[in-house]
């Protein structure tokens, strides 16, 4: 990554975004009212996520360190590490340092993050819409996750987390691919995947909550590890299988 002297900014929907030293301040792009009433909504529900998931070692929601309701800036921690962000214009850290980032980190990764959907569907929450670029995975198998914007109360929100238009297969995908294409890598990118991981992908429609699939995780290190050491995999698989 660049020196934290840098200072970067970029425009996304709803906010200018300057990455400044440990900050992330967002802003207003006009200052207009409708402009200021949806990015504090932003930010209320980035802090709703933090409160709700509480507790769970391994995840990190950045806090608010400074806001003006009234100017529309927010300043923010800014996330530690390397974004999933299929776009290069968003992209931090290189990707020879994601690759760096040891196989066994990002199984914990992809664990955590299920863990973290598990705690939200508890208390009656789906996220909903899972992207690549709200997630920022580190070397010690930690993740930082910056924008909850698709947060809501749903009946059944393992229902939505898990559906195909959610999002969160591309997420948990790009914990190994960092969304790359064949063309990029030089090669498959579902063979960055340990079969095990790629099978629960797959078939994660058909898995009940999320706590089973943490527990598909947990089985698989305790009883046959070939799940997330092993790559490559008959797509062919029958869904008793998982």
């Amino acid at each position: 990554m660049g020196s934290r002297a840098e200072v970067f900014t970029t425009k996304g929907a709803v906010a200018v975004v300057t990455l400044k030293g440990d900050c992330a301040i967002l802003t207003t792009d006009f200052g207009t009212p409708s402009e200021k009433y949806k990015l504090q909504k932003k930010i209320e529900l980035l802090d709703q996520l933090r409160r709700l998931t509480d507790g769970i070692n391994g995840l990190s929601i950045p806090k608010v360190l400074f806001k003006s309701e009234a100017a529309g800036r927010y300043e923010l921690e800014r996330a530690q590490g390397l974004n999933l962000s299929e776009s290069k214009a968003y992209r931090q850290g290189s990707i020879l340092d994601f690759f760096a980032i040891p196989v066994e980190s990002k199984i914990n990764n992809v664990e955590i993050y299920l863990r973290m959907v598990e705690k939200l569907n508890s208390t009656g929450f789906a996220l909903r819409d899972h992207k690549p670029d709200s997630v920022f995975l580190n070397n010690d198998g930690t993740i930082t996750i910056v924008d909850s914007d698709g947060l809501i109360e749903e009946k059944n929100p393992w229902l939505t987390d898990r559906g195909v238009w959610s999002g969160m297969p591309e997420v948990l995908q790009a914990m190994f691919t960092r969304g790359l294409t064949s063309l990029e890598l030089e090669l498959e990118p579902t063979l960055l995947i340990p079969a095990g991981i790629q099978v629960m992908i797959d078939h994660l429609e058909d898995i009940d909550s999320a706590t089973k699939a943490v527990e598909l995780i947990e089985e698989w290190k305790r009883g046959d590890p070939k799940q997330l050491t092993q790559y490559g995999y008959d797509p062919e698989i029958t869904r008793e299988e998982i």
